[in-house]
């Protein structure tokens, strides 16, 4: 069956669109799974990047706000579904999401600083809890003094009750350098200990994270096939193409 993610949150300027960019290409150049990345934000900044990067981001991409067609999705005929919400509390794209069974786990990409983890943890409390939705909010954009800290304040998350990857990513100037030159983050220069290799590590292991939420394990340390492989995409695959999409359900 198709895997399903969701990657938003009710703030924006945290990282959503470039954690999903960069998941989407290592689901398919790094773990060999048809990707598929729905681009529901009206910005449409997934699809831009995606078609400026062309090649270097081989996976499908398709604009959606159509509440069927979200709910639809593990029909869409892909091994991998990423979708790409807006940084709002409400929106249709989110409601059809939040129906039981529409997706397999909702990533919350976030800053760790409680600004912009006070109106999350509201939205989590609110909304996602009480329709038992599967979630894990992901601290980003951490820098590289501030490592500690978010350690700190992932472990009094955890207290608290709340699902927090191991794993998060750090403020490196390699994201930035990948948006400007059309790219994703494992494709810049730099060796082993360049910080486009540590933020392409750090991808890996998230995405490692939220693949065992939906009962996948696989080591992020290679690039290859995972472990346990997702299932081969069904018959009757939906018609996908970049701008536009057409479910076959």
């Amino acid at each position: 069956m198709t895997v399903v993610i969701g990657v938003g949150g009710p703030k924006g300027g945290v990282g959503k669109t470039t954690l999903a960019l960069n998941m989407a290409t290592h689901c398919v150049r790094g773990l060999g799974e048809q990707t598929l990345l729905v681009d529901t934000d009206p910005n449409r900044s997934a699809l831009d990047a995606a078609t400026a990067a062309g090649a270097a981001m081989p996976f499908q991409v398709a604009v959606s706000t159509d509440p069927a067609e979200l709910g639809g999705l593990r029909t869409a005929g892909f091994d991998v579904v990423l979708v790409d919400l807006p940084g709002v509390r409400e929106h249709s794209a989110l409601d059809a999401l939040l129906c039981k069974g529409a997706l397999d786990v909702l990533a919350f990409p976030t800053r760790p600083e409680l600004m912009d983890l006070r109106p999350l943890l509201s939205f989590v409390d609110e909304r996602v809890r009480p329709n038992n939705v599967p979630y894990l909010i992901a601290l980003t954009r951490v820098h590289r003094d501030r490592c500690r800290a978010a350690e700190e304040r992932r472990d009094e998350l955890r207290s608290l009750g709340y699902r927090v990857a191991s794993t998060y990513t750090r403020a490196l100037v390699s994201h930035d350098d990948a948006l400007e030159l059309a790219k994703p983050v494992c494709d810049l220069p730099g060796g082993r200990h360049s910080t486009a290799s540590a933020a392409t590590r750090e991808y890996r292991a998230l995405v490692a994270e939220l693949l065992a939420m939906c009962g996948h394990r696989y080591d992020p340390d290679h690039t290859t096939a995972p472990v346990s492989r997702i299932p081969a995409r069904p018959t009757g695959a939906a018609e996908v193409i970049h701008g536009n999409s057409t479910y076959a359900c």
